[in-house]
């Protein structure tokens, strides 16, 4: 028989409750491990979860959708694999057509193009454009376009008719949007259509110019029929502003026409910018345009409105395909000089510049199949006379007049031109 003693006895029971203790530590520490891993996964999967609940309700939100990722293709629009077009194809409505119509008589529907349905899609490709109209109506409800409510509930009544193959609106000024799967392909040549709009004042002021719906500025001119040599008959501007040309002679009340030549494409837009270039001293100074940009007009401001040989004009003409020349003040004068530049989103905007000799009146055409976009001239007599008045530089038909010195004067006329090339 074997004996223990008392001590050995305790010495084991001590350390089989050690073993017993730390092994409750380790399984107490383990399973809280656990539950805070558990608590912790939970709570990332619930996080995860109302992050995307909420970015699924964004995506679905058609006020949260910017017009990133749309491509406008002639007069339709590419968006997430889908096309969008509007109203009758004969009327050539696209996306940033300005004018307002209503498609409320009977037409078909363009080839293999649908009525678009009431989704978000549809909603954000109507509220980014203009579309010609105020609403555009889906297979179910309308929505205005940016020039009306930006892409807002117009009605939740159908105000869609169809017959057929046929379709139009039942009420104004409402157009249908269509939609087709893929890409548009454009069809038919792009052409430049260019007008001439005036705007005439006798106690001139500064007058603006403004242009027909639907056309872009481009360029314009100035005639003075103020022709005393004096104060009354000086230069002070001819120039782009926004949409409009904006002029003024005289200091005081002078007799000015302006003149405001603006352009149109047949397929897709054209997108115009105006850039300035301010100088004070003596010299020649060029306003340049952005990269993609062809120079289609420009003109100068006269900051120096006193009587004398620094308000003299000297010259606003083109300058190369990308800006405009400008110079004030026979010796030193302050200015700004004016580019206006446009591009066309269906082909190419090409165009070219051309000018008389030197004489006193001049009238300059453009070649065939270019339209006239906007007019310079160049004094070429540098006295402070009447001889070095400024009397006109203006659109006349499709080509520039030019005129300078209230008698036999000096000048060289300058007629930009353009057209769409594909």
């Amino acid at each position: 028989m074997t004996y223990f003693s008392s001590r050995h006895v305790t010495a084991a029971t001590k350390e089989r409750q050690s073993k017993e203790r730390n092994s409750k530590e380790r399984n107490n520490k383990e399973r809280s491990n656990k539950e805070r891993a558990n608590k912790e996964r939970t709570n990332k999967e619930r996080a995860n979860k109302e992050k995307a609940t909420k970015e699924r309700k964004k995506k679905n939100d058609w006020k949260s959708r910017n017009c990133s990722g749309m491509t406008i293709r002639g007069n339709a629009v590419s968006y997430r694999g889908y096309t969008y077009r509007v109203g009758n194809p004969a009327n050539h409505v696209g996306p940033n057509t300005r004018g307002i119509g209503c498609d409320s008589s009977w037409y078909g529907k363009p080839a293999h193009y649908g009525v678009a349905p009431d989704n978000i899609d549809t909603r954000t490709v109507i509220k980014c454009f203009y579309w010609g109209t105020h609403v555009l109506v889906t297979n179910h409800k309308s929505y205005g376009t940016k020039g009306y409510s930006h892409g807002n509930l117009y009605s939740a009544h159908r105000y869609l008719g169809r017959s057929g193959n046929n379709v139009r609106t039942t009420g104004c000024n409402l157009r249908v949007i269509f939609r087709r799967h893929g890409h548009h392909h454009v069809h038919g040549k792009n052409t430049l259509h260019c007008a001439t709009r005036t705007a005439a004042s006798n106690n001139a002021g500064i007058v603006y110019a403004h242009v027909h719906s639907g056309y872009t500025m481009t360029g314009g001119g100035m005639n003075n029929r103020y022709r005393h040599w004096n104060a009354r008959s000086a230069f002070e501007e001819m120039m782009p502003h926004g949409n409009t040309f904006r002029c003024d002679t005289g200091f005081g009340p002078g007799h000015v026409t302006c003149y405001n030549q603006h352009c149109k494409t047949t397929v897709g837009s054209l997108q115009c910018t105006t850039r300035s270039t301010y100088f004070a001293g003596s010299g020649v100074r060029v306003a340049t345009l952005p990269g993609g940009y062809t120079m289609t007009g420009g003109g100068i401001y006269n900051h120096y409105r006193h009587f004398n040989q620094h308000s003299g004009f000297e010259e606003s003409y083109p300058h190369g395909n990308n800006g405009w020349r400008g110079d004030m003040g026979f010796g030193w004068g302050q200015y700004t000089v004016y580019v206006r530049g446009c591009k066309a989103s269906v082909g190419r905007l090409t165009c070219v510049t051309r000018n008389s000799g030197v004489a006193n009146y001049h009238s300059v055409g453009c070649p065939g199949g270019y339209k006239l976009t906007g007019c310079g001239i160049s004094n070429h007599y540098r006295h402070f006379n009447h001889l070095s008045g400024f009397e006109q530089s203006q659109p006349h038909g499709n080509g520039c007049l030019c005129d300078s010195g209230f008698g036999s004067g000096r000048n060289q006329c300058f007629a930009r031109c353009c057209k769409i090339t594909q």
